[in-house]
């Protein structure tokens, strides 16, 4: 009986030493602020016209090197994770991009030569460009000049490529 007992304990014991020995130790971390991560990332407008694609970038958590709203929302993002998020303020994923110098007042004579009948809300697409006119008057049509992306919502896919921790804080 005793010589079963001292072949199972070390059968056991050699069992648990292999397993040690096998067991992966990495450890699995999750992005911090002032960590340095590599992204990969599309972005679009909700019709899915396409304004970045697979762009890549390394930029510092905090730091505030990149779109504002990565540094929201890659925060506890791990190796690998993949994260959808769509934002409707310009400047949280694009900075201050939206300016309010681009918005101006032109004679109705001017836009009736290129526009006949303008009404509020219609966009001009001319020249590659996409105006929005907010207003209409006798004397003035109010145009919106700004990038069509500083106007509307704005869709994220990202994936995290490489997390480099904040040796400084360790």
């Amino acid at each position: 009986m005793k010589k079963k007992f001292a072949i199972l304990s070390i059968l056991a014991l050699g069992s648990t030493i292999l397993l040690a020995g096998c067991k992966k130790t990495e450890e699995i971390v999750s992005i911090q602020e002032w960590d340095v991560v590599t992204i990969s990332y599309d972005s679009y407008l909700l019709d899915w016209e396409i304004i970045e694609e697979n762009s890549i970038q390394t930029i510092t958590i905090w730091k505030n090197e990149s779109f504002p709203i990565f540094d929201k929302e890659l925060i506890w993002l791990k190796s690998w994770d993949s994260k959808e998020f769509t934002t409707s303020n310009p400047n949280e994923w694009y900075g201050i991009s939206y300016d309010d110098l681009k918005i101006q007042e032109i004679s109705p004579t001017i836009i009736n030569i290129i526009w006949s009948d303008p009404k509020v809300g219609e966009q001009i697409n001319l020249w590659s460009l996409n105006w929005v006119i907010l207003e209409v008057t006798p004397v003035a049509i109010k145009i919106d000049f700004n990038e069509k992306y500083t106007r509307e919502n704005v869709e994220f896919h990202i994936t995290i490529l490489n997390i480099q921790k904040d040796t400084a804080k360790n």
